[in-house]
């Protein structure tokens, strides 16, 4: 994509979100690699979903609104203990 030859450079915390069955799966899990590359620590989330479902959004949400309580608020406990990545595998969390 056009955007991974700047991605290195982004400082900013990143929440990175898509599903197993994501047409953008390979594309987000690129982005992840270059920002881990790059020793930024973004946040990932991986679930039983396609692209356009609603439980993506619904998990993505929550999941968004922990990361945001450690970026923003400065809780790192909102996010789960291995907090580079929240992987789901048959509809459970593997964290």
């Amino acid at each position: 994509m056009l955007h991974q030859n700047q991605l290195a450079s982004v400082t900013a915390a990143a929440h990175l979100v898509s599903g197993w069955h994501d047409i953008l799966l390979r594309e987000t899990l690129a982005d992840y690699t270059i920002l881990k590359s790059a020793d930024r620590n973004p946040y990932l989330t991986i679930g039983p979903w396609a692209h356009n479902d609603l439980a993506v959004e619904s998990e993505g949400l929550r999941q968004g609104l922990a990361w945001f309580d450690a970026h923003l608020k400065g809780d790192p406990g909102s996010l789960p203990e291995n907090a580079g990545a929240n992987l789901y595998h048959g509809g459970e969390s593997l964290d």
